[in-house]
């Protein structure tokens, strides 16, 4: 009796010991939850924190990017003071300034798939371009009449023109105490042999489409797509070889009021009157819309029947690429 006694006393003091142990392991879990739990609250906040971090420097460096982007346009939308001491001259950017970066990249990101051929249903591969060398044309003589432009569609539209969306990607920021009259940045593509006439006598609206037609009539062509200008950088019978650098101009245009064509034109000589006939302002400049957009071209053209209403800007020498299969490179000997 005794010895089953104290059997059973030595079994309820295991039980017991087996409970406590019990009770302390179910703690610890309970412990190890609580402290899990906490962990993990502290790795959500950590990542919520590192998420607003990452916010913020995309929003900064965004910020940056902008201001710099909008600098490097104040800066392009500079002209030289008129004055007595100043002589025609070409003066080569420095790859570091904002403007050469800003070119650049407008250049080089303007580049669009062509037609194989000038009546082919199949486009090739954008140009692969290489911007080289960007230099700045100095025109006392050009800046002197483009400013007496200037001042006349000034006086025709002092409550500025409407803007022209699809050329919003080159427009220029107007002055702080002028209406804006649509100038922009735009490409043109001239044969080696005509770029330093161009630089020297500006634009001649009379000669417009000597080499390739008229489109739009006697005017002076303009692209928003420097692939676009690229095209006519030589005789279509006399290819260049695809290494060859190439120099394009970008042209400072005041469009004024811009009339919308999506028709050919080829008898114009002007823009046409304005919404109030004959007896109304007259448009200032033409522009084709792109067939994507009811038009009857494939890329937005540009015209001016002004020779004052524009002047040459920049020069940007480049090359298309080794690499480059776009529709002109094929044509082109090695």
């Amino acid at each position: 009796m005794d010895k089953t006694l104290r059997l059973w006393r030595t079994a309820d003091g295991s039980l017991q010991q087996g409970v406590t142990s019990q009770s302390r392991s179910q703690g610890a879990l309970v412990g190890a939850d609580q402290q899990l739990l906490a962990v993990t609250g502290a790795l959500r906040k950590a990542s919520a924190e590192l998420q607003i971090a990452k916010s913020l420097k995309v929003e900064l460096e965004q910020s940056f990017h902008n201001s710099e982007l909008q600098r490097a346009w104040l800066l392009a939308a500079q002209l030289p003071q008129p004055s007595q001491y100043l002589e025609y001259d070409i003066v080569v950017l420095p790859t570091a300034s904002p403007v050469w970066r800003l070119l650049s990249g407008l250049f080089v990101g303007s580049a669009a798939k062509h037609r194989r051929d000038l009546r082919s249903a199949d486009f090739c591969e954008a140009p692969a371009l290489e911007v080289e060398q960007i230099r700045s044309v100095v025109n006392p003589r050009l800046l002197q009449s483009y400013l007496a432009e200037l001042d006349s569609i000034r006086g025709k539209h002092r409550g500025g023109c409407t803007a022209i969306p699809e050329l919003g990607r080159l427009r220029l920021p107007p002055g702080l105490y002028r209406p804006d009259l649509n100038e922009h940045l735009l490409f043109h593509g001239a044969l080696p042999e005509s770029i330093e006439k161009i630089c020297k006598g500006g634009f001649d609206p009379r000669r417009g489409g000597e080499g390739v037609g008229a489109m739009f009539g006697l005017a002076t062509y303009f692209a928003i797509n420097a692939s676009k200008s690229d095209i006519y950088t030589e005789e279509f019978s006399r290819r260049l070889q695809r290494s060859t650098q190439r120099t394009m101009i970008v042209a400072r245009v005041a469009l004024g009021a811009g009339f919308r064509t999506c028709e050919p034109q080829r008898k114009w000589s002007r823009p046409p009157d304005g919404p109030d006939g004959p007896d109304g302002l007259p448009f200032d400049s033409v522009w084709a819309a792109n067939a994507a957009s009811g038009g009857c071209v494939d890329h937005v053209e540009v015209m001016i029947y002004n020779k004052s209403q524009a002047m040459p800007m920049f020069l940007v020498d480049y090359r298309h690429t080794e690499q480059c299969r776009c529709a002109e490179c094929l044509k082109r000997p090695q």
